[in-house]
């Protein structure tokens, strides 16, 4: 993903690592995302997405990586 995209909102990665993707959103949604199912971390995702907020962002990855998460507090999400 470019800065440039972060900024015009628009998401963009192709064949990267779940942790990056996941690294990249705690950083653009200021929140801490801990992920209790290890094997995403093996996943390899294309996402390209423009305006979504970062619920729509995790339904996406959710439904293509076969995960579910839910919100600890208003900072932090966990992946299962």
């Amino acid at each position: 993903a470019d800065i440039a995209a972060w900024k015009d909102n628009r998401i963009a990665f192709s064949e990267e690592n779940f942790g990056t993707i996941i690294r990249a959103l705690e950083r653009q949604y200021n929140v801490q995302i801990k992920v209790k199912k290890a094997e995403l971390f093996e996943e390899k995702i294309t996402l390209k997405l423009e305006g979504q907020s970062l619920k729509a962002i995790l339904e996406a990855l959710s439904f293509s990586n076969h995960f579910t998460y839910k919100y600890a507090n208003e900072r932090e999400i966990i992946i299962e």
